[in-house]
């Protein structure tokens, strides 16, 4: 029956460009936990309802991917990015790993995003503006060490018509705009 049913996913993909080039090799894992985009592992029953299921499960539910480019000669990773996702499909994680021949080397970038969004509400009663980021803070350093980090934080605000109102950059200036009605106005 339904519970049986896998849904296909892409595990490995290989791009030869060919001209003696070596090939670019990129591999993918999915959630050890068995969250999935569609809600799998939820507790909440499909519905085919036409509408998105994931959309009616608790807001600590979360699913996450990995991509992998492998060396193609050396049958190495180069990279490594890990991403999650909410049970709104906004990423709210990126961790990007550079690998080196020197492991005191590798490096990682780390991208935490968090949206407008109001616990514990449905997607239906979420501001108009929930899927617009509120701050997105990145973070770098050295895998093998803790310090030094470098941080960096943007702060935004919207209207219900997801027009930018104001945004703290990283060196703390502030930008601030400001918005005509569709009607127009007298000035």
């Amino acid at each position: 029956g339904l519970a049986s049913r896998k849904l296909p996913r892409v595990e490995r993909h290989v791009r030869n460009p060919g001209f003696g080039q070596p090939a670019v090799e990129k591999r993918y894992e999915y959630d050890a936990r068995d969250h999935n985009f569609l809600g799998y592992g939820s507790g909440v029953s499909w519905s085919d309802d036409g509408l998105d299921n994931l959309y009616k499960v608790s807001s600590t539910y979360w699913y996450e991917t990995t991509e992998i480019l492998w060396d193609g000669i050396g049958n190495q990773k180069v990279e490594e990015t890990r991403r999650v996702f909410n049970h709104f499909h906004l990423q709210t994680l990126e961790e990007t790993t550079q690998y080196s021949s020197d492991p005191s080397k590798h490096t990682l970038k780390r991208t935490d995003t968090e949206y407008h969004l109001v616990p514990n509400l449905e997607f239906k009663d979420q501001p108009p503006y929930c899927q617009l980021p509120k701050t997105v803070t990145e973070t770098w350093h050295l895998v093998a060490a803790t310090t030094p980090r470098h941080v960096e934080t943007v702060s935004t605000t919207y209207d219900n018509f997801g027009n930018l109102l104001t945004q703290v950059n990283a060196n703390g200036v502030t930008e601030t705009s400001e918005w005509y009605k569709a009607e127009g106005e007298d000035g």
